[in-house]
């Protein structure tokens, strides 16, 4: 297991990232509910934390270009994330630079890996 994991450090305040490639996320995760399609094969998935104004574990499950983010009390997709840190952090304190970098890497690590 040790050599599946993968990890990267963010430089907004020492985030670290892990990419956790071939687990199934789990209902909690990517729940079928969201209209993303779920397969039975596994689907990737990365944890990254601690992270923001609770310090929580922001778990990112990847399925058929679609990303599940889900971290305290949020649940939805990638876009649905976005909008809600545009709405409660604004951009230049240290959570909404924190979100946006994170947000930033996500779509990095869907893009290179064809997510």
């Amino acid at each position: 297991m040790e050599d599946d994991i993968r990890s990267q450090q963010l430089g907004v305040g020492g985030v670290a990232a892990r990419i956790l490639p071939g687990l199934p996320p789990t209902t909690a995760e990517m729940p079928p509910a969201t209209g993303i399609p779920t397969t039975s094969r596994p689907q990737p998935m990365m944890r990254i934390g601690p992270i923001g104004s609770r310090g929580d574990t922001c778990t990112i499950s990847f399925g058929n270009k679609s990303v599940w983010i889900q971290t305290g009390c949020f649940a939805g997709t990638l876009e649905d994330f976005k909008e809600a840190v545009e709405e409660k952090y604004p951009a230049l304190t240290q959570h909404g630079k924190t979100y946006r970098a994170m947000i930033i890497f996500i779509k990095a690590v869907q893009d290179s890996a064809k997510l």
